[in-house]
């Protein structure tokens, strides 16, 4: 069975079922979620008779949707599927100002930032706008989100948190009937690695010498050690590997990796000179940079017994 509504409208899905004991009736929508008599939520419902009614229907509101009537001798089930209709020249868009942004389908990634979503009509920013949070109208009072309905936008201030992730539905009324649109918000305290600099310059201990990542070069004499640290900040926490002229370290006797991204080198020998690169990298991506090693050597006069004379 198929059902056609104009966006804006209210549907009425019936259900009419015979049976004894008297069937219970419930709807499974397009989002998954199962409704029954009686229940309600955001904006679809299920009365007694088991009557599944949607107001202001959206285009997200099209698809499947399942009635299953049960009782204790078994269950039958008839499925409607409804498409919501556009009415051309009055498109309701939503947007979140907000940066970094990921967008995917209908949800938007952020991390913790002020948010704004903003309804628009044909590209134009304005009208009374209801808005809803997971189905629920915001109230006006509400501590942390407010709706300007001069400008149409809503704004979570100062900082969006992961509890205001979920779905913000706008509702707009325009001369072709009312308009509305969601949109999934996505608020995470993940971050890509991002390494961090240590302004310190590098200094010699009785070991041999110690830095930091970022710095251009560092000198350091064969049979001293050498320590690099790479600290990188993200969530979830980065992991750290070391490269040697793009090839991955592998730890031995003399190279070693504390897993807290402090390299350590012991007995430096000349062929450890080289560009040494920090990789830090979590689900979310990684960051990199490289360090120039230069290896010096002692002087060392080379004897030759041949050029060595015998004096009486």
């Amino acid at each position: 069975e198929t059902a056609e509504i104009t966006e804006g409208k209210s549907v009425e899905l019936r259900c009419e079922s015979a049976g004894f004991p008297s069937p219970d009736i419930a709807w499974s929508l397009p989002s998954g979620e199962v409704l029954r008599q009686g229940e309600s939520k955001g904006r679809a419902s299920v009365s007694s008779d088991g009557t599944l009614t949607v107001q202001n229907v959206m285009i997200s509101d099209s698809g499947e949707y399942e009635c299953t009537a049960t009782n204790t001798a078994g269950s039958d089930a008839e499925k409607t599927d409804l498409t919501v209709v556009v009415l051309p020249g009055a498109r309701l868009t939503v947007s979140v100002d907000s940066k970094p942004v990921e967008e995917l389908d209908d949800t938007v990634k952020t991390r913790p930032d002020e948010v704004t979503i903003a309804c628009a009509v044909d590209g134009i920013l304005g009208g009374d706008a209801q808005w809803f949070f997971n189905g629920q109208r915001i109230a006006a009072n509400d501590p942390r989100i407010s709706s300007d309905a001069g400008t149409s936008r809503l704004s979570i201030s100062p900082t969006a948190t992961v509890d205001d992730s979920g779905v913000y539905t706008c509702l707009i009324d325009t001369p072709s009937g009312t308009r509305g649109s969601s949109v999934n918000l996505e608020v995470s305290n993940n971050t890509k690695p991002l390494i961090i600099y240590s302004p310190e310059a590098p200094k010699t201990t009785s070991d041999g010498v110690e830095t930091t990542i970022g710095k251009p070069s560092v000198d350091v004499k064969s049979g001293e050690s050498l320590k690099v640290t790479c600290d990188a900040d993200g969530s979830p926490e980065p992991t750290i590997e070391w490269f040697k002229d793009g090839e991955s370290i592998s730890a031995d006797d003399r190279f070693s990796d504390d897993g807290m991204g402090t390299l350590e080198i012991v007995r430096v020998e000349r062929d450890d000179a080289g560009t040494y690169t920090c990789f830090a990298n979590n689900s979310l991506g990684s960051d990199s940079d490289s360090i120039e090693v230069d290896v010096a050597e002692l002087p060392q006069i080379e004897q030759d017994p041949s050029r060595s004379e015998e004096r009486f």
